[in-house]
């Protein structure tokens, strides 16, 4: 019997749904871009601080390895997190996608870089 409940506690904990993605918070960014980019083959790190408006808008302000700060502006619907980033001298856009963890999206940008972001905790 012990058996079983123990398989049927292992069953219903890998069926438990992902928490929903709330991205209010601090952020790690990690960008890897090709050579194809117009950014050249490259790595930046971002750290981004983000607050919800209203719900599912988010608003925020980053600063990048490159020594460059912006602001950004962006929307979740479900799972996707669509963000636009102005960096003052330009805009690039994102489009990320929650993980299996509501602290981890990933996807990429308007450069073809590869972008991960984990909340700092």
């Amino acid at each position: 019997m012990t058996k079983y409940l123990a398989l049927a506690i292992l069953t219903l904990a890998a069926c438990a749904p992902t928490p929903d993605p709330d991205p209010d918070g601090t952020w790690q960014i990690t960008a890897v871009c090709p050579a194809t980019s117009p950014l050249g083959p490259t790595t930046i790190n971002a750290t981004a601080k983000v607050a919800e408006i209203s719900p599912g808008t988010f608003v925020g302000e980053l600063r990048n390895s490159r020594g460059q700060r912006g602001r950004i502006n962006a929307a979740l619907s479900g799972e996707t997190l669509e963000a636009d980033l102005n960096w003052g001298s330009g805009f690039s856009e994102a489009t990320l996608t929650q993980q299996g963890s509501p602290d981890i999206f990933t996807g990429t940008d308007t450069y073809d870089c590869e972008i991960t972001t984990r909340r700092q905790i």
